[in-house]
């Protein structure tokens, strides 16, 4: 892009898009008011300040020229600066450079900075800044009033000192810890208004409404602006300045804006529009840039998006078709491919439509190699056109019409896993350990010992906890790799089994537990009930048996344990419950009681009186007594009535 396609007198407000790159630093700041750029600088504060525009495209130098006026400078008497750069990067540029009271006329190479010329700086002298290119030569211009027309004195020039073809523009203001440093303005970037040749305009009009967004121009010299319209009365204008791609125009309140912001015409350039515009009437201004000096307007086009001489479709809307690239925001269009591909990239990551034997939609890392003529590499997702089928993860995951099926060749990757790794207040909150956390959970399809015909549920570290055994219709649960506490078996069989290297000790096979939100009371417990058909209902209850707090209060607490037995009703069998300090027992719905005293055993001895039997009245009364203790124990065990 030439420099001249770059211009902005600033009095829309605000910060065009060619300036995407300016900065503020420190306390500085920049606005764009009342017509001009402005840049404040803060008063007595530490550090370093400084905020200037920053175009986001180069620009091209050669036979050009970059101009700006300076209505306001910063202070003069305080080591405040301001700037006006073309520059490559932070090491090479050409400036004006004012500070303390001097304009400098500066070079800096390869960080090297070289005062080419120096003045007192003045006001009304040196209002306007331009630097130019001629013949392989940099010269630095001053004018009291470019804009009226007035001449250029030339302050300083110096040899190209390098590449002038990609230089960006950037202009602002800076200081230290300096007390009132002011602020800079600056208006009127490459926006001179002395020419006194004469607007003509070209109209192109539509029968119907379309829709706009390229207009080709092809040109001998000349600057332009352009209207659209709807009905030829209310217009909307489309002038400078140029965006960082250098053809995207910005949109002007009044025809006099965009007169005052016209772009200069390129030999057979395109220009956007920032949006897609519907008119029928397409206005064009344009005249020469040099009074008494001829032009020729050889082509003005504006592209409709629905047809044009170029293409033809049900629609298109995009923002760029060029060779090798669409940049759309939708496209809608039936395509014939002779090359059968359709792909994002040429390599890396990017995904391919294909029309070939094996593949359909293909979707590649960088590292992908699949070849979808042979149905060779590698991918991480497909689609074939072989069998309908939607292959992922290089072909261990698959969907198909019966579903998802895994089918990882690695005898140790078969599996599904989802979840994630919990930290240590994690796993306490779901009953977990208090430190350490739980790991991701699988599903797998892993061998284990020759047995193919298993599926298991394992943790992250490859030790399963459950299993699902095909051969012998069993589902195992086991704490470790040796000892099952679980299985599930064939013919409804559900058996609580232990196996561990113990020979003497009981262990937990079974535990049935009941929790409750709620403060725990008599009653609170559990139920194991039994059922079984009957010649005409099902389940029907047989047995029950029912353990339950008798005291629930935990430093006292007392447990009864009930065994029914079921016809029409449950009929209660025996309790057993605890004292506190020994077992009570009952029967057919008794109380519990402790162990039965019947008292001391019938005297011995036969009969008659001399041999000490039962036929004295002493004997007799000691019988009666044991018998009416026994009978007492089981009426108190609910054994007799």
């Amino acid at each position: 892009m030439k420099f001249s396609d770059l211009r902005d007198n600033f009095d829309d407000n605000t910060q065009a898009a060619a300036w995407s790159d300016s900065y503020a630093l420190g306390s500085a700041t920049k606005a764009e008011t009342g017509g001009q750029a402005v840049f404040t600088l803060p008063s007595s504060t530490a550090g370093t300040h400084e905020a200037a525009y920053l175009s986001g495209a180069a620009y091209d130098l050669t036979g050009e020229a970059a101009s700006v006026n300076v209505p306001t400078m910063v202070a003069t008497g305080v080591a405040a600066y301001a700037f006006f750069r073309l520059r490559i990067d932070t090491s090479n540029w050409l400036d004006f450079f004012q500070q303390s009271g001097t304009l400098y006329f500066r070079k800096v190479v390869a960080g090297v900075t070289t005062n080419l010329a120096s003045v007192s700086y003045s006001s009304s002298t040196h209002r306007w800044w331009r630097i130019r290119e001629a013949s392989g030569t940099i010269f630095f211009d001053t004018s009291t009033n470019a804009s009226g027309g007035a001449s250029w004195t030339n302050r300083a020039s110096v040899a190209n000192p390098f590449d002038i073809t990609a230089l960006f523009v950037t202009f602002g203001a800076g200081c230290g810890n300096v007390a009132s440093p002011g602020s800079a303005k600056f208006d009127d970037y490459n926006a001179i208004n002395g020419l006194t040749t004469a607007w003509h305009w070209t109209k192109q009009q539509r029968p119907l409404i379309d829709r706009y967004r390229t207009l080709t121009a092809a040109t001998t010299g000349g600057q332009f602006y352009v209207g659209t319209s709807t009905d030829d009365s209310t217009y909307t204008w489309w002038s400078g300045p140029l965006a960082d791609d250098g053809r995207t125009l910005t949109s002007q309140s009044s025809e006099v804006a965009a007169q005052a912001m016209a772009i200069n015409f390129g030999a057979a350039q395109r220009f956007d529009l920032p949006s897609q515009t519907e008119a029928r009437f397409v206005k064009v201004g344009h005249r020469s840039i040099v009074a008494a000096t001829s032009y020729r307007v050889d082509e003005l086009y504006a592209r409709r998006l629905i047809q044009s001489d170029d293409i033809e479709a049900e629609t298109i809307k995009a923002i760029n078709i060029a060779a090798g690239t669409i940049t759309a925001d939708r496209i809608t269009a039936a395509f014939t491919i002779t090359g059968k591909k359709i792909q994002t990239a040429e390599s890396g990551a990017r995904v391919v439509l294909s029309g070939d034997t094996y593949g359909g939609l293909i979707g590649y890392s960088a590292s992908d190699t699949y070849d979808p003529s042979a149905g060779t590499g590698t991918y991480q997702i497909l689609w074939k056109q072989t069998d309908g089928k939607f292959y992922f993860g290089a072909g261990g995951g698959m969907l198909d019409a019966t579903g998802v099926n895994l089918d990882a060749t690695s005898t140790t990757a078969q599996y599904i896993r989802w979840g994630r790794t919990l930290g240590a207040s994690d796993a306490a909150a779901v009953g977990g350990a208090s430190s350490g956390g739980l790991n991701e959970l699988f599903l797998s399809a892993r061998t284990s010992g020759g047995n193919t015909s298993r599926v298991y549920m394992e943790v992250a570290d490859g030790t399963y906890q459950a299993y699902l055994d095909e051969a012998t219709a069993t589902f195992r649960v086991q704490a470790d790799t040796s000892a099952f506490t679980g299985i599930i078996s064939g013919s409804d069989q559900i058996r609580s089994a232990v196996s561990d290297a113990g020979t003497t000790t009981a262990v937990a096979t079974f535990v049935s537990r009941h929790r409750t939100s709620g403060t725990a009371a008599a009653g609170l417990g559990s139920k194991l009930t039994f059922q079984a058909d009957s010649t005409t209902t099902q389940d029907r209850d047989q047995a029950l048996v029912q353990a339950v707090w008798a005291t629930a209060t935990d430093a006292s607490r007392k447990a009864r344990l009930l065994l029914y037995v079921s016809d029409t009703a449950l009929r209660e069998g025996m309790r057993i419950e605890a004292s506190g300090s020994a077992p009570l027992l009952g029967f057919f719905g008794a109380a519990a009681v402790a162990q039965q005293s019947i008292g001391a055993a019938a005297p011995a001895g036969g009969t008659g009186t001399a041999a000490g039997g039962w036929d004295t009245a002493a004997h007799r009364d000691a019988a009666i007594t044991l018998l009416n203790n026994i009978r007492t124990a089981l009426l108190n065990l609910g054994l007799s009535v």
